[in-house]
């Protein structure tokens, strides 16, 4: 569920014929995940505030779909209930990667 969601809200900010990439690395403790798109990207104040419950942001979806501003904060639980981190990283007008890792 985790990554099914980080990679539709990469489709949902996403214009057409633009690029998405997964990405997995595996260690041997270790899995890291990275998800990028190249949206409009994120400001410095939705940054702070992306996995918070209900949050909407500035960057609004591309195909006008409707946002609930749960799906961030479900894939924190899901991630930290895992023992793993979750965070993003990302620009405005430069798009945004989720990362997620997962340690044995």
């Amino acid at each position: 569920m985790v990554l099914e969601n980080l990679a539709s809200n990469a489709v949902m900010c996403s214009e057409e014929a633009t690029t998405i990439e997964i990405y997995a690395d595996c260690k041997y403790d270790s899995v890291l995940f990275k998800i990028s798109d190249e949206g409009p990207g994120l400001s410095e104040e939705d940054k702070k505030k992306i996995f918070n419950r209900f949050q909407k942001l500035s960057a609004k979806p591309t195909g006008g779909e409707a946002s609930t501003g749960l799906g961030l904060s479900i894939v924190k639980k899901y991630v930290q209930d895992l023992g793993g981190k979750v965070w993003v990283e990302s620009q405005e007008g430069k798009g945004s990667t989720f990362f997620v890792k997962l340690t044995a």
